[in-house]
């Protein structure tokens, strides 16, 4: 895919946008007592096992970044950071900008255009050609011509029951929290099982915190994708 974005570049059809990187701290983090005195209603969510996150239209990205982002950017594991910075090779400079991020920390990169699509995940991931309009797999117009919002943000390595400790809770909805006060105004937030591989996340309880973290900070719609198969 890098060489995908390479040929466009020579080629002059890479749009001319600024590519913003962005780090941003959570100065006011939640606290227990304050959500559990919110009035903020949820957001409404939309559920799919039909697309990819980057498919969806109006929509910022969820990474599920490592502590230590855009580290594994071309390594061969092909997990979902991985995937998503070879699909948007401009993120890929992050490697050289950013030290590791602190868990009330997150980092937006803006302005970023998709250049390939895929099939599979992991070490069955295989390239599948140049992103365009008609290779999308919903009907809108093309990323290729409409700059993409990545969110880079680490959950925690948790096993079994020792996730829903409410500190660790607490945690993860400040962190998803800090990374979606990033959103413009009128972008959805699309997201999935973020820190459910390697990390052992249960994929519900993850779901769950996003949704609060996305409510407060006012985001209508929320569409998460659900399956890797």
């Amino acid at each position: 895919m890098l060489e995908e974005y390479l040929n466009r570049m020579a080629q002059g059809t890479i749009p001319q946008e600024d590519v913003v990187f962005r780090r941003s701290v959570l100065t006011e983090p939640l606290t227990e007592e304050a959500l559990l005195q919110s009035t903020v209603p949820l957001s409404e969510v939309t559920f799919t096992t039909s697309f990819g996150i980057e498919d969806f239209p109006q929509s910022s990205y969820v990474v599920f970044a490592n502590e230590v982002p855009f580290n594994g950017c071309f390594s061969t594991s092909c997990t979902q950071e991985q995937i998503m910075c070879m699909l948007f090779p401009e993120a890929c400079l992050g490697k050289h900008i950013f030290d590791p991020m602190e868990p009330l920390e997150a980092i937006s990169v803006s302005g970023c255009v998709r250049v390939g699509t895929y099939s599979g995940y992991g070490y069955r991931l295989r390239y599948e050609g140049p992103y365009t309009e008609s290779s999308c797999r919903i009907g809108f117009r093309s990323r290729t011509t409409t700059p993409a919002q990545l969110l880079f943000m680490d959950a925690l390595c948790c096993e079994g029951k020792e996730q829903f400790a409410h500190q660790k809770m607490l945690r993860e909805i400040n962190k998803a929290y800090c990374a979606f006060s990033m959103v413009p105004a009128g972008n959805a937030i699309a997201s999935g099982k973020w820190g459910c591989g390697v990390f052992n996340g249960d994929p519900y309880l993850k779901s769950l915190l996003q949704w609060v973290s996305a409510s407060l900070v006012g985001k209508k719609v929320v569409e998460w994708e659900v399956s890797y198969e």
